[in-house]
């Protein structure tokens, strides 16, 4: 009996040991990736309360995850002011003199997976530091979502369901709050149809999650015809057709099979760039960066999209690529070598550099 036990006690260690290399390993994996991908220091910036005098009062754990209602201004570095009208003036999109240009004619900051923050608990590779509510207050007009079904619950994550998610309902309240607040400024909502994640995306029950959020779809604005010239600014505002989204990677829309009213094909109106950037040489190199996806589609296609991030993202990198100087020299060399107007600037940790102040000063210059 007493062979019996010893014999099984080294069964229960041999098995044993094996499990807490295991883990350990995992255990040590996970913090490797969590201090190389997360903005760790920012966040704790953001988290520990602020005792430093000389950069003001203490303002203690409020600002780093922002309970502010969607319609309000929350928190967000100290930046330009993208809100250049005078009061009473004709205004679009934060300026007084481009209500006459088509929504396809102008540029957009956008801000790429936009829901995967650090402060919304995506700690694993996150695209951004600060949520996109704080992007819509800093500038940012284009909102790069990616759709996911989640055991039969649709809502918004990046890649995988366990790595964080945000719901559909609670994100575009923010959206359709900020609109009532700001009726001058345009949205541009490009989504991502992640059928990965767990289950099949379905765009008809993704539209009436839509319909629940009161005003959201009347703000939606539908493309009738493919070759139709695409409303003013101006006319978008007057209408409050105010948003105008588009979605890839999902069903094409055929006449059997149509999209729900406004969900418009990306592919159909827009195209890309190249995405996948290692490091920031691979951007520099414009030859083979500024090169177009799915180019031979280029039929009814009026925007013209400007990936400007690594994979997998920076958040140090980010601060150059998010530069002015740096943004505005790609934008002018892809838009040289595709003979293309750039609309989309797509960005990671969008808290970085100054795209709002280059998109403003871009906007402005298509007026004159």
């Amino acid at each position: 009996m007493e062979d019996s036990g010893k014999e099984e006690d080294d069964k229960k260690s041999c098995c044993t040991w094996p499990k807490i290399i295991v883990a350990a390993i995992l255990t040590v994996t996970s913090c490797v990736v969590l201090w190389k991908y997360a903005p760790i220091d920012s966040a704790i910036d953001s988290i520990l309360p602020k005792f430093n005098k000389t950069s003001g009062e203490y303002t203690g754990m409020g600002d780093a995850f922002g309970d502010i209602p969607p319609t309000q201004a929350p928190s967000v570095p100290d930046r330009f002011n993208f809100m250049q009208c005078k009061q009473g003036k004709e205004c679009c999109n934060g300026l007084t003199k481009i209500c006459h240009l088509r929504v396809d004619e102008v540029l957009y900051a956008t801000a790429h997976n936009a829901m995967a923050s650090f402060e919304d608990g995506f700690l694993f590779g996150p695209n951004h530091r600060l949520q996109l509510e704080r992007a819509l207050f800093a500038g940012y007009r284009g909102i790069n979502l990616d759709i996911c079904n989640c055991a039969g619950l649709l809502v918004f994550c990046h890649g995988y369901c366990s790595l964080g998610i945000r719901g559909v309902d609670e994100v575009f309240a923010s959206i359709n709050g900020f609109l009532d607040s700001n009726p001058t400024e345009v949205l541009m909502i490009p989504l991502e149809i992640n059928n990965f994640a767990d289950e099949s995306v379905d765009l008809d029950q993704f539209y009436f999650q839509m319909t629940q959020i009161p005003g959201l779809t009347e703000k939606v604005y539908v493309h009738e015809n493919a070759g139709a010239p695409w409303p003013t600014l101006k006319e978008a505002v007057d209408s409050n057709k105010r948003i105008f989204m588009f979605h890839f990677n999902g069903p094409d829309c055929t006449a059997g099979d149509p999209c729900p009213p406004g969900l418009h094909l990306y592919d159909k109106y827009a195209i890309n760039t190249n995405w996948e950037f290692r490091n920031k040489e691979d951007v520099e190199d414009t030859a083979t960066s500024c090169d177009l996806v799915l180019k031979e589609a280029l039929s009814h296609q009026a925007f013209f999209g400007v990936n400007n991030f690594l994979s997998p993202p920076s958040y140090a990198v980010s601060k150059t690529l998010n530069s002015v100087d740096f943004a505005r020299e790609r934008i002018r060399a892809c838009s040289e070598q595709a003979n293309l107007d750039v609309n989309f600037i797509y960005a990671d940790f969008w808290s970085e550099g100054a795209l709002p102040e280059l998109v403003q000063e871009h906007n402005r210059e298509l007026a004159r």
